[in-house]
Order: C-alpha cells, then structure tokens, then sequence
C-alpha cells in the first residue's frame, strides 16, 4: 500500500464523526509504519442540514462572578420544535439562558451558588449541531462533554475543556492575550482545528486529529497517546512540546496548514494541495489522486492504489489485497500473512 495512502486514510477518518469513528482505531495501528511521506488535500466538508447556533455568555459585572463552568452536550434525535431544540439543564441561581431564533443568550448576574462542583449551567444541542461561541466572562469556563457538532468556534477568555466530543471543524481563538487559558481535549477526535496559541496551555491526550494549526507560540504544550494528521505550528511551539506514544504523520511550519470555516459553515483544509477530497460528514469520503483512491463509508474504508493493491478496513478488521490474492488479513482472530 502506498504511505501517502495510509495517510489520507488517518487524515480523513476523523473528519467523518460517529457513525464510522471505528476506522480511527484501526488506523492507529496502521499507523505504526511511521516512514511516511509529507502529503496534502483540499477537504469540503457539506454540513447545509444542520442547525446553526450562536451562543452568547456575558454578564452585568465580569468582576463579580465566581470561577463556574457550563457544560455543553448533546443528545440524539428527531428535532420536532426547532423552537425548542435547545434545552437548559438545571442553571444556577443568578444564571439565565434563552434561546431566540438561533441565538442562545446566556447571562450571569450575581451568581451566589453553582450547582455541583462549579456546574452553573448544562446546555443541550441536537447532535450534529453547528455552534459558534462567544463568552465575555473570564471566570466562567467551558466544557464540552459527549458532544457531536459539526463545526464549532469558540472566541473565550476562559479555559476550555473537550472530552469525549466529536468535532468536524473548529477554531479557538480569544480577545484578551494578558489572560492565561488552558485548552485540554482528551478522549475526542477532530477533523481539523485551527488555533490561537500565545499564552495557551494545550492539553491533548487520547484523541484523534485530522489537521491542528497553532498561530503564534503557546505556553505549553503537551501530547499523549494521540493520532495527528498533520500538525502545524512555529519552532518555538516545536521546541517546547512535550510528545509522549503519539503518532504525528506530517508537520509543517505555522502558516503553512490553511483551515477555513465559510459562511456557510463549508470547511477547507489545504497544506501542500497534491490532493483532493469531497466530504460529507453524515455518510461518506472519497479521496483521489494520482496514486491512489480512497473510499470511507459507514461500512468501513477501501483505497485502491494504481498498482492494483486494495486495502479494506471494517469493523472485523484489515485486509490487504494484491489483485484477487489475500496478503494480509487482521482480524479478531489474530494476524494472517500469506507468502
């Protein structure tokens, strides 16, 4: 199999989100062969279904509210109100949340007491929502938790928290640069992120991502037991990562990996673009070039090189073929390799 290959399927896997995140795992193994080759695409991403939210989160005195977080989730389902799509899970006294047309509105005024260990709101999305945030409140951190959103843009001055979430696209930026902030995702997988990083601490552990684009220099960085794509940041932010049993497949220098999130909420990613690939984050992926085609579906990934070896991965395992002759089989009942 050609390693551009193994590439575009690690790259692609996890912009598709739940239905086929299994193809992520196996490709960690994959990945094992790590002499890979620098690589590009272009990626479209249709997400014109989903429901588009703006959240806003402010207060009458930023000054006088305690450290708090909210928490935001999902859940699964058909939406028969869009009206009431959004729901608000025991807020705090002092905290209140409205949804208005797509605007979810939340103010914080003299919050005395949080619900559990700093909670003072949950907010519920429909999976597969998009969501762009804007939170003018420092002490109020953010916390994505089972979360499924397409696209996701978060403009904060607070930290910001990301476990078990899955994310098409997103951008982390923030106004106020003199404000420490954390930025820690773990157990989530993202097809493509474009960051801020001066006076960040990043934080990832456990998680998958296609693309992450870091501008100017982080705090610190660190991270763990993870699959990156192609990664992208200065040589400031490379001199002082901490890198521990993670696999990064391309790195290219800050400036150079290009992730945009339209109007429309259509994502492109372009780095070195040898390559081309349509997405559509609710069904399938299909990548082309001149070495090779890959096919991503919710019944697993097959890629097809032009010297006729096809490799398919589904949830049973790996199968690699060279014409009609099986190579190498992994499956739940172990490793075959056929001379």
């Amino acid at each position: 199999m050609k390693r551009s290959t193994i590439l575009l399927i690690v790259l692609m896997s996890a912009l598709v989100i739940a239905p086929i995140i299994y193809i992520s795992l196996v490709a960690k193994d994959v990945m094992a062969i790590k002499d890979l080759v620098t690589n590009g695409m272009n990626i479209n991403v249709n997400t014109e279904e989903q429901l588009a939210y703006k959240m806003k989160i402010t207060s009458l005195d930023t000054t006088d509210i305690p450290e708090c977080y909210i928490n935001v989730t999902t859940y699964n389902g058909v939406v028969v109100d869009t009206l009431e799509s959004v729901n608000f899970v025991i807020p705090a006294d002092g905290v209140t949340a409205v949804l208005r047309n797509d605007s979810i509105i939340v103010v914080l005024d003299k919050v005395n007491a949080t619900v559990f260990d700093g909670l003072c709101l949950t907010i519920e999305l429909p999976a597969n929502s998009q969501l762009d945030v804007e939170n003018q409140v420092p002490a109020v951190d953010l916390r994505f938790h089972d979360a499924d959103l397409s696209t996701l843009v978060v403009n904060t001055d607070s930290d910001l928290d990301m476990k078990d979430t899955n994310v098409g696209a997103m951008y982390y930026v923030y106004t106020d640069k003199t404000i420490g902030k954390s930025l820690r995702v773990s157990d989530t997988n993202i097809g493509a992120i474009s960051m801020k990083g001066d006076n960040v601490a990043l934080t990832v552990e456990d998680s998958n991502m296609g693309a992450l684009g870091v501008s100017e220099t982080c705090r610190t960085i660190e991270l763990f037991d993870s699959n990156i794509g192609c990664c992208s940041w200065n040589e400031a932010c490379n001199s002082k990562a901490v890198i521990e049993d993670c696999i990064i497949t391309t790195e290219v220098l800050e400036g150079e990996l290009d992730v945009r999130i339209g109007e429309n909420k259509d994502v492109a990613v372009s780095f070195q673009t040898d390559t081309t690939a349509d997405v559509d984050i609710k069904s399938s992926i299909t990548i082309q070039d001149e070495d090779a085609r890959v096919d991503v579906s919710p019944s697993g990934a097959v890629v097809v090189d032009k010297e006729d070896a096809t490799v398919h991965i589904t949830p049973l395992g790996l199968v690699v073929k060279e014409g009609d002759k099986e190579v190498v089989k992994i499956g739940l009942d172990g490793i075959k390799v056929n001379d």
